[in-house]
């Protein structure tokens, strides 16, 4: 289902942002209520670093860069779900793919609502993406790098979700990464490294 959306998530990007829409603190609040309204449990801004970028699409050709914001989603995948997965079964599969259809849903909404507007705008999701979303992620004050397979934890839902990103050069105001003491706390613990089966994990 989420590789029939891909056609239309390029879209007419849009040419200039109008004069109605360039005041970034109206933006910003006004595209996250947007998120919420259609279902994003967590929002977060941030300009794209270059490096972000892919360098070319699947079939050879050249990405570049071509949006300065990003609106980063996190959709929960839900506790009781995740709680009683084993990541060997039919919950955890179905459960994932709903988190990353629902982000492609909402994200491919809101890029619509923009375009419509004038305003350039891409939804980027987990079939096809020009962004590394994880980078995104921390830059947009969504989490901090962790140690586990999942990269980034997030202070409410720790790993138990996925991520889109919406791309658009609507003027917004960018969040700051958080620090809520993941890193130290990992310094201090190292369960993981003391049980990595293949010590890739350093212990110091």
């Amino acid at each position: 289902i989420i590789r029939s959306m891909v056609p239309h998530q390029d879209g007419d990007h849009g040419q200039s942002v109008p004069s109605e829409l360039a005041d970034p603190e109206a933006n910003s609040r006004a595209i996250k209520s947007l998120s919420y309204v259609l279902g994003s449990d967590l929002t977060g801004i941030c300009e794209i670093p270059e490096y972000a970028w892919f360098s070319h699409k699947e079939d050879g050709r050249e990405i570049r860069p071509y949006h300065k914001y990003a609106v980063v989603m996190l959709i929960d995948q839900g506790y009781d779900t995740m709680e009683g997965a084993s990541g060997d079964d039919w919950a955890s599969g179905p459960q994932s793919m709903r988190g990353y259809l629902r982000g492609a849903e909402i994200a491919g909404v809101m890029a619509e609502f923009l375009r419509a507007r004038g305003v350039p705008a891409r939804p980027q999701t987990n079939a096809d993406s020009d962004v590394l979303q994880i980078p995104l992620i921390l830059w947009s004050g969504l989490g901090e790098l962790s140690r586990i397979g999942e990269l980034v934890l997030n202070p409410f839902v720790g790993p138990r979700f996925k991520s889109v990103v919406l791309t658009t050069d609507l003027p917004l105001v960018a969040d700051q990464p958080i620090d809520f003491g993941l890193q130290d706390f990992c310094t201090n613990c190292l369960k993981f490294a003391r049980a990595c089966p293949c010590h890739s994990i350093p212990v110091v």
